[in-house]
């Protein structure tokens, strides 16, 4: 047992591939901020795309579910707490080939291993320490080794975490808003994030155009996006971009561009009912 690695025990299925691992990584690093509290996360070729809160296991569950079904198809699945039977009974219906959790009811385990090859996955270190495991990604370019150790350890600051707008957020929406921001450290450095009610509504990554990426996630967001709050990635907060929030009533952005104090966006936003957030860490 390698005591510099994070722990965890196969307890049925296959060992785990590459994928599994990438998968298993970026679960555990969006369960990790959460480790106090009933929370799931879904990922796929190792691509974090739905998480959410609840008041149990299974609430959490069915909320990171309905963020985004069709993906949920062949994707992994995580837990910040055990996993039981009634959750199992719904993960069985689908093709999920690995489920992470601290632990899993006897008959959760029963159910999910009757003609299933579905890995599950026990963390045997407590998902609190994950954050003192250091990560590094080393990549081997022509050119010689890029090191970059991971952003995991960031937390947002009381001084720099500000709200440029007159325009002033609900209890809820800044609850939202923190929520968001920590799914966000876990996706791609341009991304976007609609959330509501301690649940992703859709997430956007992989997309150099910004203004693209936004009008991609608050079309698949829908009616759901009206008073949500919209995640922005390390890019620029434009007129457009407000434009585009205020077409889909969104009530809240949360700008995690570095240091931030444009007076016209923030008017502009203003006119339109719409708080701006800044977080003050790029």
């Amino acid at each position: 047992m390698n005591e510099d690695l994070f722990q965890y025990e196969v307890i049925t299925g296959d060992e785990l591939n590459t994928n599994a691992l990438k998968n298993l990584t970026r679960i555990c690093d969006c369960l990790s901020e959460f480790f106090d509290v009933p929370a799931c996360a879904f990922a796929k070729n190792g691509n974090l795309f739905a998480a959410a809160l609840g008041k149990d296991s299974n609430d959490a569950y069915l909320k990171a579910f309905d963020c985004d079904p069709l993906s949920t198809f062949s994707a992994s699945v995580g837990f910040s707490a055990a996993v039981d039977a009634e959750t199992a009974k719904h993960l069985q219906s689908y093709a999920i080939p690995m489920i992470v959790a601290p632990d899993f009811d006897e008959v959760a385990i029963d159910i999910l291993t009757q003609e299933s090859e579905t890995i599950l996955v026990k963390l045997t270190t407590p998902l609190k320490s994950y954050k003192t495991f250091r990560q590094e990604v080393v990549r081997k370019t022509p050119f010689g080794e890029i090191s970059e150790e991971t952003k995991n350890k960031v937390e947002l600051n009381k001084d720099t975490f500000k709200i440029a707008t007159k325009t002033k957020p609900a209890t809820e929406q800044i609850e939202d808003a923190i929520f968001a921001w920590k799914v966000s450290k876990y996706l791609t450095p341009i991304s976007v994030t609609v959330a509501k009610d301690f649940k992703t509504i859709s997430i956007f990554q992989t997309q150099s155009n910004a203004q693209a990426a936004v009008e991609y996630a608050l079309n698949f967001a829908c009616d759901s996006s009206k008073n949500a709050v919209l995640h922005l990635g390390d890019t620029v907060l434009t007129e457009s971009i407000i434009h585009a929030a205020a077409q889909a009533r969104i009530g809240l952005i949360i700008y995690s561009g570095g240091e931030y104090n444009n007076i016209k966006i923030n008017a502009l936003a203003d006119k339109f009912n719409i708080a701006i957030l800044t977080t003050g860490i790029r």
